[in-house]
C-alpha cells in the first residue's frame, strides 16, 4: 500500500498509454482460419518484440483501425533475415484496397518464402 503524497512506480517494459500508434492491439484478419503456414497476424500489432506474424506463402494481413483516420505513415519491423517482397495498402470499406491518406483498414501483403523474415510490428500513426 501507498503512503500519502506523489510517487514514481516503474514497470519495466511496461508501455505508457496513450499511444499514437492505430494498429495497437487492434483487430486483424485473417482471425480464424489461417491458411496453411501462417501464424495469428494479431503477433504484428500486440506491442510484443518477441512475437511475429508468419505470412506464409503469398500471406496478407488486413488491420482494422476501427474508423477512418488520416495516415501519415505505416512502418513495418521485420526479424532478422531476408524482408519478403511487400506492399502496404489502404481502404475505407474494407473492400477496395489502393494507396490513400485516410483509411480504416490497412492491408499488408508479402511475397513471403520459407526462410524469410516475419513481421514483428505495424506501426500506423
Amino acid at each position: 500500500m501507498l503512503g500519502r503524497g506523489d510517487r514514481t512506480v516503474t514497470m519495466p517494459g511496461a508501455q505508457a498509454f496513450p499511444v499514437d500508434d492505430l494498429a495497437l492491439g487492434r483487430v486483424t484478419f485473417p482471425n480464424s482460419v489461417l491458411p496453411p503456414g501462417m501464424s495469428d497476424p494479431a503477433r504484428a500489432v500486440d506491442g510484443e518484440d518477441r512475437t511475429a506474424w508468419t505470412p506464409g506463402r503469398d500471406g496478407r494481413m488486413v488491420v482494422d483501425l476501427g474508423a477512418v483516420h488520416r495516415i501519415g505513415h505505416v512502418r513495418l519491423k521485420w526479424t532478422d533475415g531476408r524482408e519478403p517482397a511487400h506492399t502496404v495498402s489502404y481502404s475505407v470499406d474494407g473492400r477496395t484496397y489502393g494507396p490513400a491518406t485516410d483509411a480504416r483498414y490497412v492491408a499488408v501483403s508479402t511475397r513471403w518464402r520459407p526462410g524469410d523474415a516475419s513481421l514483428t510490428s505495424v506501426t500506423v500513426r
